[in-house]
């Protein structure tokens, strides 16, 4: 694949401002379905990004509806 491809996206990223309080949500009901049990699996967790995707997927959503459960 090419190297020198450059991809615009022609519209400003939009980033949801309640993507903290959905970490931690989503933090609290992972270890609260026994899902996170250690240390290490809430690391791994977290380096996934899925609060930050979220977030960037749903710019618009309110705190509770982008947090799990």
């Amino acid at each position: 694949m090419p190297q020198n491809v450059v991809f615009d996206i022609p519209v400003p990223p939009r980033y949801n401002p309640a993507h903290d309080h959905a970490e931690q949500h989503n933090l609290r009901w992972l270890r609260q379905h026994r899902m996170l049990v250690t240390p290490a699996a809430e690391t791994l967790y977290l380096s996934w990004g899925i609060a930050d995707l979220a977030a960037r997927c749903w710019p618009d959503a309110s705190a509770e509806d982008l947090g799990l459960g």
